[in-house]
């Protein structure tokens, strides 16, 4: 008998259990259901919460570059402005502040280079040279005043082109992993006169390089200066020959 009366309490332990799960399944269900479902409200809520977020996050950026490029624009437009001035000081501060815009902002870079060429391009008026004893005693006063502001616009002109070149060059020696090398850029001096600056060692890779009818003085350097175009080291005479 004793198999019976354990066989007997398994049977009642079997039955009171499915009783106990009949009972409570209703409302372990219910609040699996009630979880899961909370659950997935949070989730939505999270995402709905962030959403916003992102929206102005990105609006924000969008807005930081819009502000960065007008800055950059405005400043492009003040640094043309100041090189039609009449004074030389200015049109110097309107060169450099070029050079600058083109080493922070890349994408204006060839679009400054491509206006410090056209300023060395502008028409170029000879040095008026010295006036000797004779030919001061045969002008005016006024003639003699007016040759002298000739001659003071004519080495204002000189030091902002000279300055110019120096910082095309400047940057042209910079190696081509440099954020602030000009190399690979688009150079037109067609028909400038290179009478003062200095372009040694430059190297111009890639791009557009014009030299026609450039003119070379024998006091200008361009010592050692290289196209990667160029089967070795260019010498001036070679520049001079390089179709426009």
């Amino acid at each position: 008998m004793r198999w019976w009366r354990r066989r007997w309490v398994w049977w009642t332990a079997g039955i009171v259990l499915a009783l106990v799960v009949l009972l409570l399944w209703p409302t372990t269900a219910v609040a699996i259901y009630y979880t899961a479902s909370n659950a997935r409200s949070a989730r939505q809520t999270a995402e709905a919460a962030l959403r916003p977020v992102d929206h102005n996050e990105a609006v924000q950026r969008r807005t930081h570059e819009l502000t960065e490029q007008g800055q950059v624009t405005d400043r492009f437009t003040a640094a043309v402005a100041r090189l039609g001035e009449t004074s030389p000081a200015v049109r110097l501060g309107g060169v450099h502040a070029l050079a600058g815009i083109a080493d922070d902002a890349p994408a204006m870079r060839q679009t400054c280079i491509n206006v410090l060429c056209a300023y060395l391009r502008l028409p170029y008026t000879p040095d008026p040279g010295s006036l000797d004893n004779d030919q001061q005693t045969a002008m005016t006063t006024e003639e003699r005043e007016a040759h002298e502001r000739r001659r003071a616009e004519f080495r204002g002109r000189c030091e902002v082109r000279y300055t110019i070149i120096r910082l095309i060059g400047n940057h042209l020696r910079l190696p081509v992993g440099d954020p602030r090398s000009w190399q690979g850029h688009d150079f037109d001096f067609t028909g400038v006169i290179f009478d003062g600056g200095d372009l040694h060692g430059a190297c111009f890779t890639a791009g557009t390089i014009s030299f026609a009818r450039a003119t070379f003085t024998d006091g200008f350097d361009f010592r050692s200066a290289s196209f990667l175009w160029w089967p070795g080291r260019l010498r001036r005479r070679d520049v001079l020959r390089r179709p426009g």
